[in-house]
C-alpha cells in the first residue's frame, strides 16, 4: 500500500494538541483529505527523543506539523527535513484539523496560553555553507 504523499501530524495528550512537542507520548497522522477528521494512524512515541521524533514522521512523509511549544533545536531541526511547522497551537484536536483545513488556525482560541505570536508558519530559507 502507498502512503499519500503529504500528511498532517499532531501530538496529542489526551484529545487535545500536546503543549510540549518535547514531551509528548503520541503521535496523530493525518491524511490532507479535507473530509476526513480522523487520524490515519497513532504512533506511541514516549520513549523516543525528540530528535527521533522528527525522523520518523519523515519516514512517514508528514509535510506539516502542528504543535504546542517546542524548543529551538527542535524546529531548526524539523524545519532542516523540510517539514513545515506550525507551533503555539492549542486545542482539542479536531477543532484544530478543522481550523487549519478552513485556514481558520490564527482564531486566537487556539493560541497557545503564554506564547507570544500564533500561526508562524516555518517554513523558511536555512543558510548553508
Amino acid at each position: 500500500m502507498d502512503k499519500p504523499a503529504s500528511r498532517l501530524a499532531i501530538p496529542v495528550l489526551r484529545s487535545r494538541v500536546a503543549p510540549v512537542f518535547n514531551w509528548c507520548s503520541k503521535l496523530q497522522i493525518f491524511l490532507q483529505d479535507p473530509h476526513d477528521l480522523k487520524p490515519c494512524h497513532e504512533i506511541i512515541v514516549h520513549n523516543i527523543n525528540a530528535f527521533d521524533r522528527f525522523k520518523i514522521l519523515k519516514q512517514e512523509e508528514v509535510h506539516t506539523l502542528i504543535c504546542g511549544a517546542l524548543s529551538p533545536e527542535l524546529l531548526t531541526y524539523g524545519e532542516l527535513l523540510g517539514i513545515i511547522i506550525i507551533d503555539h497551537v492549542s486545542g482539542e484536536v479536531c477543532d484544530v484539523l478543522q481550523a487549519y483545513r478552513s485556514q481558520e488556525l490564527s482564531d486566537p482560541r487556539f493560541r497557545l496560553p503564554g506564547c507570544p505570536r500564533r500561526y508562524r508558519n516555518r517554513k523558511r530559507e536555512i543558510k548553508r555553507g
